[in-house]
């Protein structure tokens, strides 16, 4: 099973879910940054070949020995090939997901368009942001999209303090809003995650999309890091 974190197509965790109501010995679960043909790359080709070649055909080319989950970072062209084929700058590999020793860390939002890690208290400085809903705020594309600064209307836009070391994420995020509409029964919002360096360039990481009237959350049929 291939996933790309920035597939919105499948919720992002389609792959990962499979992966774990899948009740079989063998699995395998490759996680990559991309959109919804990850699948279709030179890399997973060959890895899904490796798989089938082994458990098919009776290959011994050592499949069975790797980690059920592969992670490939901050997959890139590689021009020394002469063919621009895609490839991970490095791969870590585990024993199943959730991956432990993966720390959750919440964030909250202000007033004043902030991301905050400290709880805010209740103050007049506090409460709701209002905007007035416009067309064509977001576009569902790629990355050349997404890496567009966001319009001035139509959007609520929260910052993080600016982030003083390396991290690394893994997994999807999890959003939990309230909201209300003066003029429609019901609506569709869309919340998208972006990185932004220090010369103000946008790299999309993830996105999602809701519909209002399917926001209950069915906490049986869905694990902690989905909901």
């Amino acid at each position: 099973m291939n996933q790309g974190w920035q597939d919105y197509e499948t919720q992002i965790s389609g792959a990962i879910r499979l992966f774990r109501k899948l009740n079989a010995p063998n699995k395998r679960l490759i996680l990559q940054q991309g959109g919804h043909t990850v699948g279709a790359r030179e890399i997973s080709r060959i890895e899904t070949l490796r798989w089938m070649d082994h458990w098919l055909k009776g290959i011994d080319n050592g499949v069975e020995k790797e980690g059920p989950v592969t992670v490939w970072w901050d997959v890139q062209d590689d021009q020394s090939t002469g063919r621009g084929i895609l490839k991970p700058t490095w791969i870590t590999t585990h024993t199943t997901w959730p991956i432990p020793g993966v720390k959750e860390e919440t964030y909250y939002l202000t007033v004043d368009g902030m991301l905050s890690k400290d709880k805010p208290t209740a103050s007049p400085f506090n409460g709701a942001r209002k905007y007035l809903s416009g067309p064509g705020t977001e576009m569902v594309a790629n990355n050349d999209y997404f890496a567009l600064p966001p319009v001035p209307y139509g959007v609520l836009n929260y910052r993080t303090e600016p982030v003083t070391e390396d991290t690394t994420i893994l997994g999807y995020s999890q959003f939990t809003f309230y909201l209300s509409s003066d003029q429609q029964t019901d609506t569709d919002v869309m919340v998208t995650l972006h990185d932004i360096d220090e010369q103000g360039n946008i790299l999309y990481l993830q996105a999602d999309i809701l519909r209002a009237s399917l926001r209950a959350i069915d906490t049986k049929n869905s694990y902690p890091d989905e909901q």
